[in-house]
């Protein structure tokens, strides 16, 4: 299975990332909500080049439904778009140990750091690892 480059980004900082990238890639930029996202996806039907998924921390919270049920069935969406920029908006995310390249979000494991990525966002567009990481979903 091949990874997947995805960015996890601060609410305050994704549409401006989002903005911003397509320029950079010079496409349109599709904002869904993640249940609209999840069954678009595995439907089949989407061409996204670039695509913001809104309120993803609201979606993965507890008070809405099973973590671990909502967290699968989004990574199985992300990895049905191998050829698309993908921005996950969360209210917050946490990496458990900055050493380790784990990241979590609403205390879920979602993939790995990318630390190229990562940089590339701090020099190209100004956003702070602490606003906004790239991460790997394999």
């Amino acid at each position: 299975m091949s990874a997947v480059p995805v960015y996890i980004c601060r609410r305050d900082r994704a549409e401006s990332l989002a903005k911003r990238l397509s320029k950079t890639l010079s496409c349109e930029l599709t904002v869904k909500k993640p249940l609209e996202f999840i069954r678009e996806v595995l439907k089949g039907k989407p061409e996204y080049r670039l695509v913001l998924v809104k309120n993803v921390s609201t979606f993965l919270n507890s008070d809405y439904g099973e973590p671990l049920e909502a967290l699968t069935w989004l990574k199985r969406a992300i990895r049905k778009l191998r050829e698309s920029t993908i921005i996950l908006e969360v209210g917050e995310f946490r990496l458990e140990l900055p050493e380790l390249t784990q990241v979590t979000v609403e205390g879920l494991p979602i993939g790995f750091r990318d630390w190229k990525g990562t940089r590339d966002l701090k020099e190209y567009y100004n956003i702070k690892p602490a606003d906004c990481i790239r991460v790997i979903v394999t």
